[in-house]
């Protein structure tokens, strides 16, 4: 029982002792779930010693995987190279946006109206029913906003004079 998860703990070894973020290979993840799913099927036969093992595993399995996911995040955060081929690419790539996005809603440097942020469409998008097109702009809520910049939909508008004043100082 304890082989794959070693596997695992093996994954959360090398990325501590890593400075770049390792690749994680699909099919390794594949693996790991199917033996996961194995687990889960067997418990109806467990005895309850067995039982009570197989739940302190889950246990440590989750606490692992928040520290294993914490540390990738963390060195996608701090601008860490990714890997070209790993199984959590998608996720690892949307880190940099999401810093992005946090910097421009923290600034201040972009247009609101009421607290609410005025962005422009940078293309074609769908959103609330509606479809917006290249160079629509339109007030949305901050959850909104979040969600379409993420997306890749949207950008915000810069106060007017942000610009005059970065480009004055170099």
């Amino acid at each position: 029982m304890l082989e794959m998860y070693d596997i695992f703990l093996r994954m959360v070894r090398e990325e501590l002792e890593s400075a770049r973020i390792t690749t994680i290979p699909s099919s390794k993840i594949s693996d790991y779930k199917s033996y996961i799913k194995n687990l889960f099927s067997q418990i109806p036969v467990l005895d309850e010693s067995s039982r009570k093992y197989l739940g302190l595993v889950f246990t440590n399995v989750i606490t692992d995987l928040d520290t294993f996911v914490r540390i990738r995040l963390v060195k996608a955060i701090l601008g860490s190279e990714l890997p070209r081929e790993t199984a959590d690419k998608i996720l690892l790539e949307i880190v940099p946006k999401i810093v992005d996005l946090a910097k421009k809603i923290y600034s201040g440097f972009f247009v609101e109206y009421e607290g609410k942020p005025i962005v422009i469409f940078k293309h074609n998008c769908y959103h609330r029913g509606r479809e917006y097109v290249s160079g629509d702009i339109t007030i949305v809520d901050q959850g909104d906003a979040m969600t379409l910049y993420l997306s890749g939909c949207i950008d915000f508008i810069p106060q007017p004079y942000l610009k005059e004043f970065l480009t004055r100082e170099q």
